[in-house]
């Protein structure tokens, strides 16, 4: 309780009456939908409204109730709204209370980001503790297969319902090479080495072949709290040849390149599920099995590897900017990577308006 009352000080109060809705978003803004959804709220987490905090607390210290301030706040929180439908994602345990709140409230989750070995299961065991939900949007069939095992839902197989609301490509394209930065604080010693490494490789490459390469940098996002400052000394001190004065997102850069580069960010496998071309140098994974990709195998080794070996990051660069299309979806076909890429999430979208209804 106290854990919760002092994080009641960090938060904007809101004073105003809850106007109710038919959909309510728990993520925080998450997955960024660009079509208006009707009658829609979405719920931001650095607020705490006033009303059923007041209430949360006389049933707390007024009432029998063994409940948690937090879990009774959530509750009248809820029911405050009076949505038809939440949505959130896998990272979110509160949907996993809104069936014990009122169970004729549709729950619709979605993928978070692409799967781990080792980490899947802990994930969803911590977060999703209800295993029955109405639906679930899924990135591919492997993952559906993955999450069935825990997880009781109707399954949509939908790609990353963030990536699904932008384009995929912006031609003539601007780059040869996207790299997706993962710079992280120096206290990450495996990260930061791996990152080190493939900027060193990079800036030798641009060197050598006189390419022009951009990077999508980590400090751009809020939700990562990383100095800008501080990347930025980092990335030129070890590729001072590339230029860092583009300063858009991920999604955004990705699309006007031809080839995108990445360490194990869940941007580069989104990126894949259009069919874009990438080079996932899953570095990490020598270091920890946590970091151990489930989509690497014999089969997608020209493109998604653990090696760190400069000659060979060469070479399937050199490859990977030569082949034609045809011959990259040949090769994208042969690994079994089948990951959906749902522009302007058309079956999220026609879900949500099934149930709205």
């Amino acid at each position: 309780m106290l854990n919760f009352i002092s994080h009641i000080n960090k938060k904007k109060i809101i004073f105003n009456s809850i106007k109710p809705c038919k959909i309510l978003f728990l993520d925080n803004g998450h997955l960024q939908i660009k079509k208006k959804i009707q009658d829609s709220f979405i719920l931001n987490n650095n607020c705490i409204y006033v009303v059923p905090l007041i209430n949360a607390f006389i049933e707390k210290f007024f009432t029998s109730t063994k409940k948690k301030l937090r879990v009774i706040y959530f509750w009248n929180l809820i029911k405050s709204f009076k949505p038809k439908i939440i949505i959130s994602n896998d990272y979110d345990h509160r949907i996993s209370e809104v069936k014990k709140i009122n169970n004729r409230i549709k729950t619709l989750i979605y993928q978070h980001n692409s799967m781990f070995v080792n980490n899947s299961k802990k994930n969803i065991l911590k977060n999703l503790k209800t295993n029955s939900y109405d639906y679930f949007f899924v990135y591919d069939e492997y993952s559906k297969k993955l999450f069935s095992k825990f997880i009781k839902a109707n399954y949509k197989i939908s790609g990353s319902l963030k990536y699904n609301e932008f384009k995929a490509d912006v031609k003539p394209y601007k780059y040869d090479i996207m790299f997706i930065s993962e710079y992280r604080n120096k206290k990450r010693k495996i990260p930061l080495y791996c990152q080190k490494k493939i900027l060193e490789i990079l800036n030798e490459y641009k060197k050598k072949k006189n390419v022009k390469i951009c990077i999508a940098l980590n400090s751009i996002r809020r939700e990562k709290k990383i100095s800008f400052e501080e990347e930025k000394k980092f990335i030129e001190e070890h590729a001072p040849c590339i230029d860092l004065k583009n300063s858009d997102s991920g999604y955004a850069l990705a699309a006007k390149s031809k080839l995108v580069i990445f360490i194990s960010s869940n941007l580069g496998v989104e990126i894949l599920s259009s069919k874009k071309r990438v080079l996932g140098l899953f570095m990490k994974g020598n270091f920890r099995k946590k970091w151990k990709s489930d989509y690497i195998s014999k089969k997608t080794n020209l493109f998604l590897s653990y090696t760190m070996n400069k000659k060979d990051i060469f070479n399937k660069i050199d490859y990977l900017l030569k082949i034609k299309d045809q011959q990259w979806l040949r090769i994208l076909k042969k690994s079994k990577i089948k990951l959906k890429h749902d522009y302007k999430n058309k079956i999220f979208m026609q879900t949500i308006k099934n149930y709205s209804r």
